[in-house]
């Protein structure tokens, strides 16, 4: 599925944000940016979730909502200030972006160093992008229309078809109630693979960066040392 294989790109992605904050020299400043990237996934979770079509009351759990279930997930990661700057945007992923650009803009890198972990922050809009581009072209309605139709069509004659052929009254219920079950599963299937987010355990993935981020020990990083003929761009 393409979604699992944005989400593994997310998460990798995350964690490498989470080990470049390590060349920040305020730890703050470096937990904020590891915070930022975690909050990332929980704002994109549910902006995913948010633009299913499957209801997302499974999903939320305890919550009244997806934006309450964001509020607490996210809260102790970037505070309440940040939070209610995401909450407020009406594309929460795009938003936490640019908080860590901000956050990486403080902080005051190298070229080089502030360059990598742009690129970092800038691939994050490309996986928000993907998922919107999965929510936003579903499959046309026409066609799943005409597959269900086709398939009840096809399951309503399988009975006469099996009585002609021969077999008794029990085969043939046996025999039709399981092709129903087996047709009606592969439409089923269908749907699911038309709204990827519903399946996947992206709550899973985002508390499993979470416990990353938690577990992190964010300490001053070295002063650089001056090197020999190094151009000023680096």
């Amino acid at each position: 599925w393409e979604a699992r294989k944005i989400w593994g790109a997310v998460i990798n992605q995350t964690r490498d944000l989470t080990r470049q904050a390590h060349w920040f020299r305020n730890t703050e400043r470096a937990r904020k940016l590891s915070g930022l990237a975690v909050a990332f996934s929980y704002a994109l979770n549910a902006h995913c979730l948010k633009g299913t079509l499957v209801d997302a009351s499974s999903h939320i759990g305890q919550y009244a909502s997806v934006d309450d279930k964001l509020k607490a997930e996210i809260t102790p990661l970037i505070g309440e200030e940040a939070t209610k700057e995401v909450l407020a945007a009406p594309h929460r992923p795009v938003e936490v972006c640019r908080l860590l650009t901000r956050c990486l803009a403080e902080e005051g890198l190298t070229p080089m160093l502030e360059a990598r972990v742009d690129t970092n922050i800038a691939t994050y809009s490309d996986y928000g992008g993907m998922c919107d581009r999965i929510q936003k072209t579903p499959m046309p309605l026409v066609y799943t229309r005409h597959t269900a139709r086709f398939l009840l069509t096809w399951l309503l004659f399988v009975p006469s078809v099996l009585l002609g052929a021969g077999f008794g009254t029990g085969a043939v219920i046996g025999i039709s109630v399981g092709m129903a079950t087996l047709m009606l599963g592969i439409d089923e299937l269908g749907v699911q693979i038309e709204e990827p987010f519903s399946v996947l355990p992206m709550d899973s993935y985002c508390n499993g960066l979470r416990d990353l981020h938690n577990y992190a020990e964010f300490l001053p990083a070295p002063k650089p040392k001056p090197a020999g003929n190094v151009p000023d761009w680096a």
